[in-house]
């Protein structure tokens, strides 16, 4: 038997997993700007540690520290305006997929083939 494309357990085997996947990503991105964000607003700052032997390191550090910090205690919703619009184009291409897939495998073989010119 063929899974049905709107089978709960055929939607649970194969999309959640890519959304699952798809919002760590979007996470991620999320994180990468703000810490974007933060070096360029602390790179403004100044400050004597940017001018001591490992204070690139020592900034890098923090600016990570801070930004993971901001990006998971706050709302900025940048992950989430782009999970949401990512979600359709992936829940779609899985659909699309498994129509294929069904429409390929109902399709009635014939013995004879069609003249080639």
């Amino acid at each position: 038997m063929i899974p049905s494309v709107m089978d709960p357990a055929f939607a649970a085997a194969t999309i959640k997993p890519k959304l699952a996947e798809l919002r760590k990503s979007t996470d991620q991105l999320q994180a990468m700007f703000v810490e974007e964000l933060v070096k360029e607003m602390r790179k403004g700052a100044g400050g004597e540690m940017s001018q001591m032997t490992g204070g690139d390191i020592y900034n890098g550090m923090i600016n990570q520290t801070l930004s993971e910090t901001i990006s998971k205690q706050s709302d900025l919703g940048i992950s989430d305006m782009l999970y949401g619009q990512l979600s359709k184009t992936a829940i779609q291409q899985v659909e699309g997929q498994a129509l294929i897939a069904h429409s390929q495998q109902t399709q009635p073989t014939s013995a004879v083939q069609p003249d080639k010119k």
